[in-house]
């Protein structure tokens, strides 16, 4: 969009009517796809750590008397005055982010918990609210910069709220990771957070950081044992990857290099 001259600018940051667009695009894409999701996956071009929220259509939108909500979220961004530097930092060194290779298609998944939140499905609702209120604690926990505390909550989701609504959110592959995590680091492994409808792709492991490094090498060859013992039960589409994490506080940036400079 950039080198198309869809945004304002080529170099530097984005301005807000800019994240806004690509934010849509974004979403309108995932829907001709037919997958119904997309929030999370243009929140990159957002700076830093954000919360991403449904609202209701009003009048001057184009949902306006056909959808009560709007498509398009609202975004929040939690700067130093919300969650301090330390807190961020806190995070960063305690969170491993992976990738665990499966390629899964995630569109009768949203189908299911769209069609579960229409019917008002009454274990999926309560499951729905309770994921709500350990939202809010995981928000707290950021913001006091209790890691530890924020790993158990993700952990909770997992196993409470999220498989109540989506059975198919764990798989043997995610399992036997996190049971291998707690055999091998104990109380030294924090928990587990699952990324996107499914996991076995996006997926994140919290350590005590005084093991992060350590236990970072080791989830990468353990995920890859595993991935390998599994590969002719699961859907793997490549070996898992592990991710060098930092919270990125400028958002989405571009640079055009030039002559030398560019090569």
């Amino acid at each position: 969009m950039r080198a198309t001259s869809q945004v304002s600018a080529l170099e530097g940051g984005l301005e807000l009517t800019d994240q806004r667009l690509i934010t849509a695009r974004a979403i309108l894409g995932e829907w001709l796809g037919g997958s119904g999701g997309g929030w999370q996956d243009s929140g990159g071009v957002w700076p830093g750590i954000k919360r991403i929220e449904g609202v209701l259509a009003t009048e001057n939108d184009p949902e306006a008397g056909v959808s009560r909500g709007r498509l398009l979220p609202n975004h929040t961004l939690l700067r130093d005055d919300r969650i301090a530097s330390e807190s961020r930092k806190a995070l960063q060194n305690s969170l491993v982010l992976i990738y665990g290779g499966m390629a899964q298609n995630v569109g009768p998944i949203l189908e299911m918990v769209t069609e579960k939140y229409l019917v008002r499905a009454e274990k999926e609702w309560e499951a729905r609210l309770d994921a709500q209120r350990i939202f809010e604690l995981i928000v707290d926990a950021l913001e006091r910069g209790d890691i530890r505390r924020v790993a158990q909550l993700t952990t909770e989701n997992f196993t409470g709220p999220l498989q109540a609504i989506i059975p198919w959110c764990t798989n043997r592959f995610t399992e036997s990771m996190i049971e291998q995590c707690r055999e091998r680091w104990g109380d030294q492994f924090w928990g587990f957070l699952m990324l996107g409808g499914m996991s076995g792709g996006g997926m994140g492991f919290f350590f005590e950081p005084a093991v992060q490094a350590e236990a970072r090498q080791w989830l990468l060859e353990t995920l890859v044992a595993t991935k390998r013992s599994m590969q002719t039960r699961l859907p793997f589409a490549m070996d898992p990857v592990v991710y060098d994490f930092a919270i990125n506080d400028r958002g989405s940036w571009c640079e055009l290099l030039t002559g030398e400079s560019a090569t």
